[in-house]
């Protein structure tokens, strides 16, 4: 689900590294689902989240996907994913068997209630 970072949404405070984090992770979630369609395998088949993020980090860089995370995000990230702590939980997680959905969630609603607005 694309976090909403307009100006009056409710992750225009929020940090921009999580948020970076956190499009990286949906995105390689979207991958390794997509891969295990179309293959017929599993989260279970992968060993860590490292290993996701190696095989998937070289596509960011290829005209497939124009430099950007997706076309749907239309999110900017460098060469190198940078996931945080939280999206190595997150993934482990998803290859230990647990339903991404609920996960990518609560997060999304931990950066939601942290975004705090500047002082004036």
């Amino acid at each position: 689900m694309t976090l909403n970072r307009s100006a009056d949404g409710p992750f225009a405070f929020a940090d921009a590294t999580e948020m970076a984090q956190y499009d990286a992770v949906e995105w390689l979630i979207d991958c390794v689902v997509g891969n295990n369609d179309n293959n017929g395998a599993s989260w279970s088949d992968w060993t860590d989240a490292q290993a996701i993020i190696s095989t998937y980090e070289p596509a960011h860089d290829g005209a497939e996907y124009n430099g950007k995370i997706s076309s749907r995000y239309e999110t900017e990230i460098p060469h190198h994913i940078a996931i945080g702590d939280r999206g190595h939980e997150i993934l482990n997680a998803c290859i230990a068997g647990a339903d991404p959905e609920p996960l990518m969630d609560a997060w999304r609603e931990e950066i939601s209630s942290t975004a705090t607005a500047p002082a004036v």
